[in-house]
């Protein structure tokens, strides 16, 4: 049966169970704890850590070039169109499996990044993004300002790189402790990851001003027409390959449907 369709358990809401999740997040992923995930290795889970690290022996860092952002959109919305390879099949069908498990734990969320990589953004996200869980809101606040605080997820440019590199942050306090959405927590972690990839994408591939040159309407957080357009042809490709629609496509007033903690 397609992920959340079926009727959430009450362990899913648990607050007991969402204490130890949120109390999971603290320890750094392993392939040996947690959730297991086929074909995850922890040289992929290290390189979500430290990602910009990872890049200055790869011969393409000298060839790069900064991509014109309605032709990265473009060929974005146009590559989910095309009838998936069968290293993509096979990623697919292992999301397909592992998010559907009754019992899964945080570190999911990495794990499953690379096949996420592979299905969907075509294998060009895995060394120039780095994810983790944050969890103290004193912690965010004194990091980031108080702007992120209420958030589920952000992405930020990684400032310290010689090429577009980007960082995710999936807030646990507000997932799991302070959650305003009667969703699973399961699903609400698997649609802010995918939320956050889109704005990684748009930082990887088009630079740290993205925004200022596409966005004219007003919309803040990075949700603008580009956005959008990814995270609209993301959803289409998530609800036919994984059975259910992924419900944070942006309204015209630059909320999320569903998700107004949801930030950039």
């Amino acid at each position: 049966m397609p992920l959340d369709q079926r009727p959430h358990p009450p362990r899913d809401t648990d607050p007991r169970l969402n204490r130890q999740h949120y109390d999971a997040t603290r320890k750094p992923p392993s392939i040996n704890e947690g959730t297991p995930y086929p074909g995850c290795t922890q040289e992929e889970l290290r390189s979500l850590d430290h990602a910009h690290e990872l890049n200055w022996h790869k011969p393409w860092i000298k060839r790069y070039r900064r991509m014109d952002i309605r032709q990265a959109v473009a060929d974005f919305v146009a590559r989910l169109k095309i009838q998936p390879s069968e290293s993509q099949l096979a990623a697919i069908e292992r999301l397909r499996f592992e998010w559907n498990k009754e019992t899964w734990t945080p570190d999911l969320a990495m794990k499953s990044f690379a096949d996420l990589d592979r299905a969907y953004f075509f294998g060009q996200m895995l060394g120039r993004v780095r994810l983790r869980w944050k969890g103290s809101t004193k912690a965010l606040r004194k990091e980031l300002g108080p702007t992120y605080v209420n958030t589920y997820g952000f992405t930020m440019w990684e400032s310290r790189t010689t090429i577009p590199c980007a960082r995710i942050i999936l807030n646990a306090e507000m997932i799991f402790l302070r959650p305003i959405i009667t969703l699973s927590r399961k699903r609400e972690t698997f649609a802010t990851l995918l939320h956050e990839m889109v704005h990684a994408f748009l930082i990887v591939y088009c630079g740290q001003n993205h925004d200022k040159e596409e966005d004219r309407r007003g919309l803040d957080g990075g949700h603008g027409r580009s956005f959008q357009k990814c995270a609209k042809a993301l959803t289409e490709r998530t609800k036919k390959d994984l059975g259910y629609e992924v419900d944070w496509v942006e309204k015209n007033d630059g909320t999320c449907h569903g998700r107004p903690r949801n930030g950039r």
